[in-house]
C-alpha cells in the first residue's frame, strides 16, 4: 500500500501533489548460514541496500561494489527499514519453548 498526506489539488479538483509519502514492501526471508558472518539473508540486505541509494541514502559505504548515492534535488527521503516482529523474536521464542518443554519433563 502507498499513502499520500497533504494532498493538493489543481483547478479542476484533481490532485496535483502531496507533501508526503509512505510505501510499504516486503521481502521473504532466505536466510543462509555463512562461517564468518552467521546467518544473513544476503539478497534482502542487498535489496535494501540498493532502495536506500536510490533515496540518496548510503546505508553500508564498506560494501562492494561501491553505490553513487546522490541525493534528490527535490525530493528529502526518510528510509525506515525494519525486521519484522515474528522474524526478529521467532528464533528466540522457539528455543525458548524447547527449553520450557524440556523442563517438565525433569
Amino acid at each position: 500500500k502507498t499513502m499520500v498526506g497533504g494532498l493538493a489539488s489543481d483547478a479542476t479538483w484533481e490532485y496535483a501533489s502531496g507533501k508526503h509519502i509512505a510505501g510499504f514492501w516486503a521481502l521473504s526471508k532466505k536466510e543462509l548460514y555463512c562461517p564468518k558472518e552467521g546467518v544473513v539473508d544476503p539478497v534482502a540486505d542487498e535489496w535494501e541496500r540498493q532502495v536506500l541509494c536510490l533515496m540518496g541514502i548510503d546505508a553500508d559505504p564498506r560494501a562492494e561494489p561501491k553505490l553513487d548515492c546522490k541525493e534528490d534535488d527535490l525530493l528529502k527521503f526518510s528510509g525506515l527499514f525494519q525486521r519484522s516482529l515474528g522474524d526478529e523474536f521467532g528464533n528466540a521464542i522457539r528455543g525458548d519453548i524447547s527449553k520450557l518443554s524440556a523442563s517438565y519433563f525433569v
